[in-house]
């Protein structure tokens, strides 16, 4: 693969919104103490906000890192991007869905004079 990556179920890489509680400010993991805070919308595992941070981040980058996040209101965590169908059946048809962007990214990337046609199925 040329420069790509493609992604499905990441785990939070920024630890402010690591399921309800902050590592990094938070006291306690096991027991939040003080005024009630609301957890707000998100996935089964509360990593939504962990998501926006890293997508806040990406985006920030220079050159831009041309990449696409979506989003699913309380879908489960590993939710596939298919708004319009279950994450059950969603998963199913996980290669058939990204397989044409994959492509096109390597088409896009690749060196110049890169086998492009020898390993395609």
């Amino acid at each position: 693969m040329y420069n790509g990556a493609f992604v499905a179920c990441p785990d939070p890489i920024d630890f402010r919104a690591y399921t309800v509680i902050n590592l990094y400010k938070d006291d306690n993991a096991y027991a939040l103490t003080g005024e009630a805070s609301s957890v707000g919308s998100g996935d089964n595992y509360y990593l939504t906000d962990s998501v926006y941070f890293a997508q806040e981040k990406l985006e920030a980058l220079s050159p831009a890192y041309g990449g696409s996040v979506t989003y699913g209101d309380r879908a489960e965590h590993c939710w596939n991007g298919d708004p319009k169908l279950a994450n059950a059946y969603s998963r199913l048809h996980y290669d058939i869905q990204y397989l044409p962007v994959i492509w096109e990214r390597i088409k896009a990337t690749a060196p110049k004079g890169a086998d492009l046609k020898s390993w395609r199925y």
